[in-house]
């Protein structure tokens, strides 16, 4: 939905149940649709691509279930999908590597620590915002049949940021 303009969305979806889809799978960038810290978009008021309400209702209304992965983290985009704001705002909350340096990806952003306190408490609040407008979606009343809350194409790396290495969750660093 955020890679094709709004007027274009029931044609592909159409399309897409001519060839007999049913469901329809989509990855919700957390950075796409939190823009500014302060501003956070899921029905369009900024962007009409970030119209998520309005893409999963018209889903719905073509007879369409939705499968939603809204992250936070996505591993197939720049800076693995985590708004740019929150790691420019944050420094310390990105992945180090065994010298203390920041790893960047491919596109040369930072990527974020996903077991920083700062980028959980902000991926926490994401999921609280997403999930709230998406209730009202979710079956037996709306097409959303399910989340995909994973991570998906996450590099295997171990980060040496101090405060993720406290965390129960952290994996140990070898010699």
């Amino acid at each position: 939905y955020f890679a094709a303009p709004r007027d274009d969305w029931e044609l592909l979806l159409l399309r897409a149940r001519q060839l007999g889809a049913d469901t329809i799978a989509a990855r919700v960038p957390w950075a796409w649709h939190a823009p500014t810290e302060h501003a956070l978009d899921l029905d369009g008021a900024t962007d009409q691509r970030r119209d998520l309400v309005g893409f999963v209702r018209l889903c719905g209304r073509l007879g369409l279930r939705v499968l939603l992965h809204p992250g936070p983290l996505h591993g197939n985009l720049l800076g693995a999908g985590v708004p740019a704001w929150l790691l420019q705002q944050n420094p310390a909350a990105c992945v180090l590597d065994r010298d203390g340096a920041p790893w960047h990806d491919a596109g040369g952003l930072p990527h974020p620590s996903a077991l920083h306190p700062t980028f959980l408490a902000a991926a926490r609040a994401w999921i609280d915002a997403f999930s709230a407008a998406m209730r009202p979606l979710q079956s037996p009343d709306g097409p959303i049949i399910a989340l995909y809350v994973g991570s998906t194409g996450m590099p295997e790396r171990l980060d040496y940021n101090p405060a993720v290495a406290a965390h129960p969750d952290a994996p140990e660093a070898g010699p």
